[in-house]
């Protein structure tokens, strides 16, 4: 059921956004109207404030009303660069943009209206920032102790920042087999939940170079485990990993999915070691880290898998597909794929795991249901 449609720039906006403004704001952004009016990423807020929060070319962010007719409620500028990544982290609300900067905003509630309220800027990154994620460190009760940014960049780092205390942790590939990465996602290993430690672990998904997925977690400089090609190889070259996402919630945290252009959507799991079977002990042995990943299963995904979501306890998975890269044209448009979002059903049968569709095509502009 479609609740809201807002279309960027449409009648009344300019008002709304002069009244947002509230002066006259100079652009940093030399982008062609209709390119700066492009969505680059999305996010909505947990609680019940109903805030959608849409990052664009032109180096803004705008929040709008996702669950009333109020339509545009803020615009947020400060960036010289494609807004790629936008994520709220609790109270906070963080955008990362192609400009290497990330920019931390305080959501006030005063007055029953969520505002964002600019705090800092994070430095660090020597390139373009490619996304970024939360983890909600929990303490031995399960309560949430903590919200630590993650980000990755294109200068093959990925950075846990400790916006409490102003300063941040740089982990490096190393060793040639983590390169480039695409997109993180935050997760939890099997040790960790057993445990209850509060360590921070992550998955980053490599992009063109080598398409490697791989776990990292805080208190180590070396992932602890990574898998080159995960969605495989073509023409010689690994499909880059284009989006990634993990189930949220304290029901399997430590499941997440990975898309890229190999016609499949995989779901992975970070498992203990001490859980590998007999046939594969002298492979686990090899492993430096205490946990590894294994895929799980695969459903069919076909084009550009440019964003993915998990619905709660893992039930669903959003899919969005698309022609072309969501950050330009990058490599050919694979056969059979169509500008569209997914909507995968999972269904456990046993060990095997089933899926539905229900795909919803903006084929020729008509926003028709399939």
């Amino acid at each position: 059921e479609i609740v809201g449609r807002w279309r960027p720039d449409g009648p009344g906006e300019e008002e709304e956004e002069a009244a947002c403004y509230g002066k006259p704001v100079r652009k940093f952004v030399r982008t062609s109207e209709r390119n700066g009016r492009a969505v680059a990423s999305l996010a909505l807020a947990d609680g019940d404030e109903g805030i959608l929060a849409a990052g664009r070319r032109d180096g803004t962010v705008r929040f709008y009303d996702a669950g009333g007719t109020r339509g545009l409620r803020q615009i947020l500028p400060g960036h010289r660069g494609a807004v790629v990544a936008v994520a709220f982290c609790g109270e906070n609300f963080l955008s990362a943009s192609s400009d290497r900067t990330l920019r931390r905003y305080h959501l006030d509630s005063a007055g029953g209206t969520v505002r964002a309220i600019y705090l800092d800027t994070l430095y660090g990154h020597q390139s373009d920032v490619t996304d970024v994620a939360v983890s909600h460190v929990t303490n031995r009760r399960g309560e949430v102790a903590d919200a630590r940014p993650i980000s990755v960049a294109s200068d093959r780092t990925a950075r846990v920042w400790k916006t409490d205390e102003g300063t941040h942790l740089i982990l490096r590939a190393g060793g040639g087999t983590v390169g480039f990465a695409e997109c993180v996602c935050a997760v939890s290993t099997s040790t960790a939940l057993e445990s209850g430690s509060s360590n921070v672990n992550f998955v980053t998904c490599g992009g063109e170079d080598n398409g490697t997925v791989a776990l990292w977690s805080a208190g180590k400089k070396r992932p602890l485990d990574s898998l080159p090609a995960a969605h495989g190889t073509e023409g010689g070259r690994a499909n880059g990993i284009l989006s990634c996402a993990a189930v949220r919630g304290s029901l399997n945290p430590d499941v997440f999915a990975t898309g890229s252009t190999d016609g499949r959507v995989r779901l992975w799991q970070v498992r203990s070691n001490s859980d590998a079977d007999a046939d594969n002990q002298m492979q686990q042995k090899k492993r430096a880290g205490s946990s590894h990943v294994a895929c799980i299963g695969s459903v069919p995904a076909e084009g550009f898998v440019n964003g993915l979501a998990i619905g709660p306890r893992g039930r669903f998975i959003i899919a969005a597909l698309g022609r072309e890269h969501r950050l330009g044209r990058y490599g050919g448009m694979p056969k059979g794929s169509k500008n569209r979002v997914v909507l995968i059903n999972l269904q456990e049968q046993g060990s095997t795991t089933t899926h539905k569709e229900k795909k919803y095509n903006d084929a020729e502009g008509k926003g028709k249901k399939e």
